[in-house]
């Protein structure tokens, strides 16, 4: 097998439809990151066990995400100090782990807070550059000018 790539399956089930104005693309193509920066976020709100934290997630947007990916990431957060979990043993039903967000994992949130402003930003250049390239090429084949985007006439 060496040099073979296996192809990648969709992530998703047929029964798992995408909501109307939601994103093609599946929760399981997210970054790992983005992921760690909605957990930390969730954590600094409220500490939480993996199953209310999934549920969280679930009316943020993020159906469909696997709930052991969830927990991978909770104990990579938890291995880098930026994350402390303690047994829930109290609760109805059995033991659960419960995380709450450390003094390290708020800076880190901090830095991810600043790095998605700058994401935000360049979001929204790009998304306005795309409109008006969608505009002007609109403009074009309907015989206007808008203003913009006129096609070159070879004559500059």
């Amino acid at each position: 097998m060496t040099g073979q790539r296996r192809k990648r399956q969709p992530s998703a089930s047929s029964s798992e439809q995408a909501a109307p104005g939601a994103s093609p693309f599946p929760m399981s193509d997210m970054p790992k990151t983005f992921l760690e920066a909605w957990l930390l976020l969730l954590l600094r709100t409220w500490g939480g066990h993996g199953y209310a934290l999934a549920d969280a997630l679930n009316k943020l947007g993020f159906a469909g995400i696997d709930h052991t990916r969830i927990y991978r990431q909770l104990r990579s957060l938890e291995r880098r100090g930026l994350v402390l979990s303690t047994w829930d043993v109290a609760s109805y039903g059995p033991a659960r782990r419960v995380y709450q967000l450390t003094k390290a994992g708020e800076d880190f949130l901090g830095t991810w807070a600043q790095a998605l402003q700058g994401y935000t930003q360049m979001t929204s250049s790009f998304m306005n550059m795309y409109s008006g390239a969608l505009k002007s090429m609109m403009d074009l084949q309907r015989g206007g000018s808008g203003g913009k985007g006129n096609a070159p006439t070879g004559k500059e």
